[in-house]
């Protein structure tokens, strides 16, 4: 990614740090229907401390509003400087014991940035990290978007983060 560490201000909004986000739309046909939707996922760039270095390993990441934790999977939690707190297990909006994944519960420091140069203060946040790797990279609601405004218009593709 670069080397795209300016601070906020943004040109957007002199005052406060703006941190443009992805927007990635596709259509998703429903089985057995007529019915098609439009999908839009919003991504961010994250930056994640990386393990005994002042450097961070860089991540594209799905922003989940409605997930309170965020999800690495199992290949970076050997790069990331992590400190683990405990051992869970994950399940989303089906409960069977299939569906579920165990977890390590974490800490993390990371940043979030954009390609414009951007990028938010360090964040120490909770994660679980999958033990798995059918997992993508999912930014969490609890000490990362928590700490931002969301705001978005599909319409006019704009997508950012207001800290």
């Amino acid at each position: 990614f670069g080397d795209c560490f300016c601070r906020c201000p943004s040109p957007l909004l002199s005052s406060v740090c703006v941190i443009q986000l992805i927007l990635e739309s596709s259509p998703l046909t429903i089985p057995d229907s007529r019915c098609t939707l439009e999908i839009t996922r919003l991504k961010s760039l994250a930056g994640f401390r990386r393990e005994s270095s002042k450097d961070y390993l860089f991540v594209e990441g799905i922003l989940d509003t409605g997930g309170y934790v965020t999800v690495l999977p199992k290949h970076l939690a050997g790069k990331l400087e992590l400190e683990t707190v405990g051992h869970y297990t994950l399940s989303g909006v089906n409960p069977r014991r299939e569906c579920a994944i165990p977890v390590a519960v974490a800490y993390s420091s990371c940043i979030l940035f954009d390609e414009q140069g951007n990028r938010s203060k360090e964040l120490r946040i909770p994660c679980y990290v999958s033990q798995t790797e059918e997992v993508p990279v999912i930014l969490g609601f609890a000490g990362l978007l928590s700490e931002f405004e969301v705001c978005f218009d599909r319409r006019k593709q704009l997508a950012y983060l207001k800290e």
